[in-house]
C-alpha cells in the first residue's frame, strides 16, 4: 500500500503532474533496448491493472464528459510472433488448432488431465510467457525467480524439468532461439525481421560464459519483443498517415498512449454502436500488414468512462 501511494497517488506522485485536468508524461522512443516505447515523468505504462488496488488507481483516469476511453490490444502478440518467426509446426498448431497453447502447457507440462482442465491455466499462461524469454539454455533459478514475481512458486528442479519439456514440445523454437545466440556471437548484435539491431558485445566473450549466456538470451528476446514492437509501431504509423482521418469521420478520436501491446484512445462519444464502429476501424488498422503471418494476429477492444472499468465492447 505504501509503495502504491508513494509511486502513484501520493501528493508528490501522479497528482503533482496534472495540468488542466490532464497528465502530460514523456514518451521515449530510444531508451528501451527491445524497441518498445517507454514512459516517464510519470511512467504511465506502469499503472497496475491486475490487483483491486491497481484497478482503483486506474479508475482515477477518467474520460471527459461525453467521451470514452477505448483500449485496443494485441492478443498474445509476442508468442504469436514467436510462432511465426520460428516456424515451429507445433506452436503454430497451438494457435490454429482445437487445443490452445495454454491448455497444451497445462496438460503436457503440468500434467493436468482433461477432466481437470483449467485448474492450472493461469500458471500455464504465465509459464508460456516466461519460458520463451528464459530460452532453452536459460537458468532454472532465473526462471524460478521470474515465476515467483508472478505468484507461482516452483522448486528449481521443477523449473528445469518444465523448461526442458516445453522446448521438447517446440523444438524449432529452441533452434530459433539458439540461432539468435549464434548470430550475436558471430556479428556482435541481434537483429529483428524489420532490421532493428541490438548490439550484444558480451556474446563474444568466450572466457566469461555467464555474460555470454545472458547476451545470447537477450538476442532471442530481441527477435521476439523487437518484432512485436515493429507490428504495433506500424499500427501507430498507419494511424497517423491515414486512419486518424477515417476514424474521426465516425467520432472525434485521439491516440493518447501506447502501453506495450495496447493502444489507448479517447473517443468523443458514449454511444456503444458508434464505439463499436470506431473499434472495428482501429482493429482493422492494427491487423493490416499481418496477413502473411503463419498464425492469426488478433486484437480486442475494451471501453469505459474510466481506465479501471473498461469492458469488452461485445459485453456492452
Amino acid at each position: 500500500v505504501r509503495k502504491l501511494s508513494g509511486t502513484y497517488v501520493g501528493p508528490d506522485a501522479i497528482p503533482a503532474k496534472v495540468r488542466d485536468g490532464r497528465i502530460y508524461g514523456r514518451i521515449n522512443n530510444t531508451q528501451v533496448v527491445s524497441g518498445r516505447l517507454s514512459s516517464s515523468d510519470p511512467n504511465l505504462q506502469n499503472i497496475p491493472s491486475r490487483t483491486e488496488r491497481g484497478k482503483l488507481i486506474r479508475s482515477c483516469f477518467v474520460a471527459p464528459d461525453g467521451h470514452t476511453l477505448l483500449s485496443v490490444d494485441y492478443s498474445q502478440i509476442e508468442l504469436r510472433v514467436l510462432a511465426h518467426e520460428s516456424g515451429d509446426p507445433a506452436l503454430i498448431e497451438a494457435f490454429t488448432g482445437a487445443e490452445d497453447l495454454h491448455r497444451k502447457t497445462e496438460k503436457y507440462i503440468f500434467g493436468v488431465p482433461d477432466e481437470k482442465a483449467g485448474t492450472k491455466r493461469v500458471a500455464a499462461k504465465t509459464f508460456n510467457f516466461r519460458i520463451a524469454y528464459a530460452g532453452p539454455g536459460g537458468s532454472p533459478r532465473g526462471l524460478q525467480e521470474q515465476l515467483f514475481l508472478d505468484g507461482i512458486v516452483l522448486p528449481v528442479e521443477a523449473c528445469a524439468d518444465y523448461r526442458d519439456r516445453w522446448f521438447e514440445m517446440y523444438p524449432r523454437v529452441a533452434a530459433f532461439l539458439r540461432a539468435a545466440g549464434d548470430e550475436a556471437r558471430r556479428y556482435g548484435y541481434a537483429s529483428t525481421a524489420g532490421g532493428r539491431r541490438r548490439y550484444l558485445p558480451f556474446a563474444r566473450l568466450n572466457d566469461v560464459p555467464r555474460a555470454r549466456a545472458e547476451a545470447e538470451r537477450q538476442a532471442g528476446n530481441v527477435k521476439i519483443q523487437g518484432r512485436a514492437q515493429e507490428v504495433i509501431k506500424g499500427s501507430m504509423v498507419r494511424w497517423d498517415k491515414s486512419y486518424r482521418e477515417k476514424v474521426n469521420r465516425i467520432a472525434p478520436t485521439k491516440l493518447c498512449m501506447q502501453i506495450h501491446d495496447e493502444l489507448l484512445f479517447e473517443v468523443g462519444t458514449r454511444d456503444s454502436k458508434i464505439l463499436c464502429r470506431v473499434a472495428d476501424r482501429i482493429i482493422r488498422m492494427m491487423l493490416a500488414g499481418t496477413e502473411h503471418f503463419a498464425v492469426p494476429i488478433l486484437a480486442e477492444a475494451k471501453a469505459g468512462t474510466d481506465w479501471g472499468s473498461q469492458k469488452k465492447l461485445e459485453d456492452k
